[in-house]
């Protein structure tokens, strides 16, 4: 499972959480074949996010949420959006430095 290439990381998660859930829901299932206990699903959902994330900047700002066992659904979303607004933020002013060294160079501003 991965970050699907035009999918934000806030899709992702939810893509995610929702396949943990129906895996859950299929494992406490009576006369279900395969039953997972939680305590496993959780940590092979964490990984799946730290390593199913494209940009890398963001899987580094979330790694120490996604180490804690037991971070919620909420901690993550919340997290998830902190980090791509400080991201989204980063790139935005980064692209202005770049515009502005771009025009002082090459347009003798």
């Amino acid at each position: 499972m991965g970050q699907s290439p035009k999918g934000t990381p806030q899709d992702f998660l939810i893509r995610a959480l929702d396949l943990r859930q129906q895996v859950l829901f299929a494992s406490q299932a009576e006369g279900g074949t395969v039953k997972y206990e939680p305590s496993l699903v959780q940590p092979l959902f964490l990984h799946a996010i730290l390593t199913g994330l494209q940009d890398e900047a963001v899987r580094n700002k979330l790694r120490p949420t996604l180490q804690k066992a037991e971070v919620t659904d909420e901690e993550l979303m919340e997290q998830i959006n902190v980090v791509v607004s400080e991201e989204s933020e980063t790139k935005v002013k980064l692209g202005a430095t770049h515009h502005k060294k771009y025009q002082s160079e090459f347009l003798g501003s």
